[in-house]
């Protein structure tokens, strides 16, 4: 009965309300609204205005500050949305959150407001869920970089001792970090970022935590190795691919291919080191490209033709970007041609072929 009697109380309130609304509509509602618009509460302005009707003597009035509202509410979003998202961009986040529910407080029915404050808070528990990830991997590290130290405090003191709190702090500090990264990697599997995964099981199998959920461990274990098996045997056949079109043919295009390639390996060796020989075969094909391109280059450039040997360098240095040998023969053609280009605009003789090598 209470329940049904503070319902009936509610509902009396609000039709009042709105009486009240439809009540000063008929006196000063003008000024009312100008007094609203000045507070800031344009939500409720707005709602009143609501209740206008065509044949009150006010209506044009009305309808000229329902219309200065509207502006004034489409003003209010673009300039929180603006300001919201250069907070975002100075990483001050609590500011962009106060930003949105000042305006919500002026509109509160804002469906605009509403989307971009939800899609905000959405970034919001992104960051902060990559912040935190970031935490229990630096945790993770330090616990695995200190084990060794805290394995000698243990055999140094006795059973009584062993209870004290910094030991126990520091095998629940793994345990936490251990529940935490078997949870990230779930998240990777979800996401197909297999080597996040990888990663994350790594340093869980580092830690050596016993308390950790095992069937959860075994299925992350599965899921990844499944996967794995399946990735290598597609990084196999493209790595063979590759092998095949080097010794077709040796041109940028397959040996940046083949750059890429063994760079990916290369960040995932664990994952790959089965393969390896495959993997050795198709660099060893790739230097021998790089070589040969260099070599063309250092034959022109012995023939004087110095710009054709730059072409050629230039664009093999775009697929060997670490290749320091190649680096100073361009550096070189590069010093040739500024010197000819001296020599021509003085009016001197141009440099032989043998003198261009100098």
């Amino acid at each position: 009965m209470k329940i049904i009697n503070l319902l009936v109380i509610f509902a009396v309130g609000f039709a009042l309300s709105s009486c009240a609304y439809v009540s000063s509509l008929r006196t000063d509602s003008t000024d009312i609204i100008e007094e609203m618009i000045a507070d800031g509460r344009y939500g409720h302005a707005l709602d009143i205005l609501a209740y206008a009707k065509s044949d009150k003597a006010d209506y044009e009035k009305l309808m000229k500050q329902k219309k200065k509202l509207l502006v004034l509410i489409d003003s209010l979003e673009k300039k929180t949305i603006r300001d919201a998202r250069n907070f975002v961009r100075k990483n001050e986040w609590y500011k962009a959150q106060h930003t949105y529910e000042q305006a919500l407080e002026k509109n509160p029915d804002s469906v605009i407001l509403k989307k971009s404050q939800k899609e905000f808070l959405a970034k919001r528990d992104r960051y902060l869920s990559d912040l935190e990830r970031k935490l229990d991997l630096n945790r993770a590290y330090w616990l695995i970089a200190n084990s060794s130290v805290q394995q000698a405090i243990i055999r140094v003191l006795s059973e009584a001792e062993k209870q004290y709190s910094e030991l126990r702090d520091y095998q629940h500090q793994k345990e936490k970090t251990a529940r935490h990264l078997l949870k990230y990697t779930f998240q990777a599997l979800e996401k197909k970022d297999y080597s996040s995964a990888h990663a994350m099981l790594n340093l869980i199998e580092s830690l050596d935590v016993e308390t950790l959920d095992e069937v959860q461990l075994a299925d992350s274990k599965k899921q990844l190795k499944k996967v794995s098996s399946k990735r290598r045997l597609e990084q196999e056949k493209k790595t063979r691919q590759l092998i095949t079109a080097l010794t077709k043919s040796v041109n940028n295009i397959n040996l940046l291919k083949a750059r890429k390639q063994l760079d990916f390996i290369e960040s995932n060796k664990k994952q790959y080191n089965s393969s390896q020989k495959l993997y050795d075969e198709l660099e060893a094909l790739y230097r021998q490209g790089v070589e040969q391109g260099m070599k063309t280059g250092r034959i022109l450039y012995a023939l004087g033709k110095i710009d054709e040997a730059l072409a050629i360098w230039v664009s093999l240095h775009k697929v060997d970007r670490d290749n320091q040998k190649l680096q100073e023969h361009i550096d070189r053609a590069n010093r040739v041609l500024m010197k000819l280009q001296h020599l021509g605009e003085a009016g001197e003789g141009i440099l032989p072929p043998q003198e261009a090598q100098k």
